[in-house]
């Protein structure tokens, strides 16, 4: 078959306390050469960035995935009092498009990191 891919990415900082990222995929599969298309998928990613102080910050990410219908929600938390000490706190949350105004909930994923660093 012949494949085709298109990626279209870009990061905008509008202040330097933020910064959000967004990306457009596509790929395609053909049997013959622009001809008897297999699949076609469209992808989009955005993550906006909040950093509130050096310590502080707050991310949330939205990925779509017109094939699978799924869109997945994911905010972090972030708190790093120091470069090797951070702690996280998250949310993984997945919604299923069956049409418009009509989805499903899936399903739920809240985890939380701490790392410390220790001097010897």
């Amino acid at each position: 078959g012949y494949e085709r891919n298109l990626y279209l990415y870009t990061v905008l900082t509008p202040f330097p306390f933020a910064r959000f990222e967004i990306s457009y995929q596509r790929y395609w599969l053909f049997r013959k050469m622009w001809e008897d298309n297999v699949f076609d998928i469209t992808l989009l990613y955005g993550k906006l960035e909040y950093f509130f102080s050096r310590l502080f910050s707050v991310r949330f990410c939205l990925d779509y995935n017109r094939l699978s219908k799924q869109l997945d929600i994911m905010p972090l938390v972030k708190y790093q009092p120091s470069p090797f000490s951070v702690f996280f706190i998250g949310l993984n949350s997945s919604i299923f498009y069956a049409r418009y105004n009509d989805f499903e909930i899936q399903n739920h994923q809240l985890f939380f990191k701490i790392q410390y660093r220790f001097n010897l």
